[in-house]
């Protein structure tokens, strides 16, 4: 056990000190507000908590290390816990039930599913939370699994809003350098995984139709790596990534985003005229910021973990070759500007706020709001 003996300062918001890696936004939008990290990775206690820190765990039944989050905002006085709704619910059950005064602002890891609701996105549904959420498709998907959040606002991608702020803010449309890119979704040792046989078969299904539509057209492919900060990476995991990518591109020029960048991927496809990949995040974000692209999912017969709650040009259900190729001749024909004209009912959907930083503001100013109330 280890014992802190100094004293807890005073601040507006509590944070997770586990976040501040993979997600820097989380700590840049309360940057306007003092904060306080919640230890998350090694517990560490503080003499003056201790006692409240016992007495809470055996009450609640749960872990030190979860019930000392409570006495800790407690004695820093903070009025809201920030968070993203993707991970740490343990934590964030656990400061519900011993401190169900501190208001929580759960801000949205990405675009839900009904398939992934329950497994990987689901958050406990108590009256101190706030609910950030990506779109209208996000709401429409939680009424469908009946999940009511007591608060739930429709503000945008804090991730996307960060990087308008830093890169695309006053700027016209980027010039496009690479024809084709891919966003990579590599998984390491799971790329292949018996585990997860529907993922496999799109990605595989995916990759092999574009290399071999790369290699008849004579294109180069820019292939947009796995983000260093977008979960645990083994040692080697770019190397392998890489390697992986130019087995099965073989004979295709081929080239790789700087993972060292931050905002890579998104830079990148911006500056691609078409960018190809499952329906994750990224790739949602960049057709809501009106980028031209083509989604590869799943059978929906097979349910919808990589499935997208709207249908159009830019989205194929495991294609065969030459449906695949058909589609991807279609859209490359397209200007960028019609293409996100068509679909401006679709994009705004599904991502609100995609051309602008207003997400940034908006969480903001409900941060201020739960700092400010009585």
């Amino acid at each position: 056990m280890r014992l802190k003996f100094n004293s807890v300062p005073k601040a507006d918001v509590a944070v997770l000190e586990s976040e501040s890696g993979p997600w820097p936004e989380i700590k840049e939008i309360s940057a306007q507000f003092t904060q306080f990290e919640l230890p998350t990775n090694q517990p560490r206690y503080q003499v003056q908590t201790l006692s409240a820190t016992v007495y809470l765990a055996l009450r609640n039944g749960i872990r030190p290390g979860l019930a000392q989050l409570g006495p800790l905002c407690q004695r820093a006085q903070v009025r809201t816990l920030i968070a993203t709704d993707g991970g740490h619910r343990e934590h964030i059950a656990a400061l519900s039930h011993v401190l169900p005064s501190l208001s929580q602002i759960l801000i949205s890891h990405g675009s839900v599913r009904v398939d992934n609701i329950v497994s990987a996105r689901f958050v406990p549904n108590m009256d101190n939370q706030t609910l950030v959420a990506w779109g209208n498709a996000d709401v429409d998907t939680y009424k469908k699994v009946g999940i009511k959040s007591p608060r739930l606002v429709v503000a945008g991608s804090l991730r996307n809003s960060c990087y308008w702020a830093l890169h695309r803010s006053g700027r016209s449309s980027p010039r496009k350098e690479y024809p084709i890119s891919l966003v990579s979704n590599f998984a390491d040792h799971k790329e292949e995984s018996s585990t997860k046989p529907i993922r496999s078969r799109v990605l595989r299904l995916m990759k092999s139709n574009l290399a071999r539509y790369c290699r008849e057209r004579h294109l180069p492919i820019r292939i947009l790596l796995r983000p260093g900060l977008s979960g645990q990476m083994l040692p080697g995991a770019t190397e392998r990534e890489m390697r992986h990518f130019k087995e099965i591109f073989a004979d295709v020029p081929i080239s790789y985003s700087d993972i060292s960048r931050r905002y890579a991927t998104y830079i990148d496809s911006d500056l691609s005229d078409v960018t190809i990949g499952v329906p994750s995040g990224s790739l949602t974000e960049s057709f809501a910021r009106g980028n031209k692209v083509l989604m590869c999912g799943q059978n929906s017969s097979e349910g919808d973990f990589l499935g997208f709650p709207k249908e159009g040009l830019y989205l194929l259900n495991e294609p065969g070759y030459e449906l695949f190729a058909e589609r991807l001749d279609l859209i490359r024909s397209m200007s960028c500007s019609s293409f996100a004209m068509k679909f401006q009912a679709d994009r705004e959907y599904l991502v609100a706020n995609a051309t602008s930083d207003r997400t940034l503001s908006e969480i903001r100013n409900l941060i201020r709001e739960q700092i400010c109330r009585p």
